[in-house]
């Protein structure tokens, strides 16, 4: 695949299964990272229904599914299916505003007017979209083999499968939230690490009660972790101070640097839970500090004013990946559980957001 600059305004992109990706292509600079706090989401009522109005796109019937902060757009003909991910939808949101767990809940602000997501039945649908919003700029992201994107606020998606569907909605819903709610931009890096963060999620059921919640784990990410894994294993480990300076793979200008997009998006994933747990939690006041300072609208120098040079912990990262990859810690991931800490560390200790809703 061909990756391009496309100079449109506050475009993220994500690839799923490959690359997720963010960039405020304005200055060709974006923004992630993750979780360490308690959040227990609250979300609407297993019973609860959205209301629906009728909508329709190029003449295809659809509906417009409303709920308090979003409304979903799609030409998806199973109700049932887009009630599931309204719900879903409303409780990332509470996630978000934890920073995907690195603050206090609802520390960040509620978006300032509705989110529109536009999720189509077919790609096709999706194309034509496409299109009609970026005519003749639209050639890389038609380009794409399975994905969708952010641009100025509005998510872009056609639907690929219930759980495929949640993965890239919980992704692009980062990168939506941060380009509406907060007034400034986080570095490229940050905000691509945040993005996968909010990719793990599992569906768990309370064997006394029997209700199901939905628990948005950062560990829980198997895809990124075996890219990790195999980036670790043929040396091709990029250092710190390059990972950080890079643009985002999907961007031109960057791609003479990123020969390996996948690796790219498995490290900053890998960068985020260092900086959350490594040595010891004592580098999660930097990645605090870069989140506050976007929601306030500082610039995106926030987190070296705090930390200093990311360079110097390049050694600890190194000992990091290599303890998290060790053979035996894919089991874990599955579980969703930290790698660093052992298999005995619940959810509220990693920063896992639950929220009561069937699934």
């Amino acid at each position: 695949m061909i990756y391009a600059r496309i100079a449109i305004p506050v475009l993220s992109l994500a690839l799923l299964g490959a690359i997720g990706c963010s960039r405020d292509l304005a200055n060709s600079t974006a923004q992630p990272v993750v979780a360490s706090h308690t959040q227990t989401t609250t979300a609407p009522a297993p019973a609860s229904v959205f209301p629906e109005t009728g909508w329709t796109f190029n003449g295809e019937p659809g509906r417009v599914v409303t709920t308090p902060h979003y409304r979903l757009h799609t030409t998806i003909t199973d109700v049932a299916h887009t009630q599931r991910l309204a719900a879903f939808m409303e409780s990332a949101l509470v996630a978000y505003r934890a920073g995907c767990g690195v603050l206090e809940a609802d520390e960040l602000p509620d978006p300032s007017r509705s989110l529109d997501v536009f999720l189509y039945r077919t790609r096709g649908q999706w194309d034509a979209a496409t299109r009609q919003l970026l005519g003749g700029r639209a050639a890389p992201l038609l380009a794409m083999p399975r994905g969708g994107y952010t641009l100025a606020g509005r998510v872009m998606l056609y639907d690929i499968g219930r759980r495929d569907t949640q993965v890239l909605l919980a992704h692009e819903g980062w990168h939506q939230y941060a380009q509406v709610a907060l007034a400034g931009p986080l570095p490229e890096w940050l905000d691509e690490g945040l993005a996968t963060m909010m990719e793990g999620f599992m569906w768990r059921t309370d064997p006394a009660s029997g209700a199901t919640a939905l628990a948005f784990v950062p560990w829980a990410n198997p895809e990124r972790f075996d890219e990790l894994r195999r980036a670790a294993a043929h040396r091709r480990m990029w250092t710190l101070d390059r990972l950080v300076a890079t643009g985002s793979p999907l961007d031109s200008a960057s791609m003479g640097n990123t020969p390996d997009p996948l690796a790219y998006y498995a490290q900053v994933w890998a960068l985020c839970h260092f900086l959350r747990e490594g040595r010891g939690g004592t580098c999660a006041e930097a990645v605090r500090a870069s989140i506050r300072s976007a929601a306030r609208g500082g610039g995106v120098a926030a987190f070296q004013t705090t930390f200093g040079s990311i360079g110097d912990i390049e050694r600890d990262y190194a000992a990091f990946v290599g303890h998290i990859t060790r053979q035996g810690a894919r089991e874990l991931i599955v579980r969703g559980e930290s790698p660093v800490t052992g298999p005995n560390r619940g959810l509220s200790e990693m920063g896992g957001s639950t929220v009561g809703q069937s699934r």
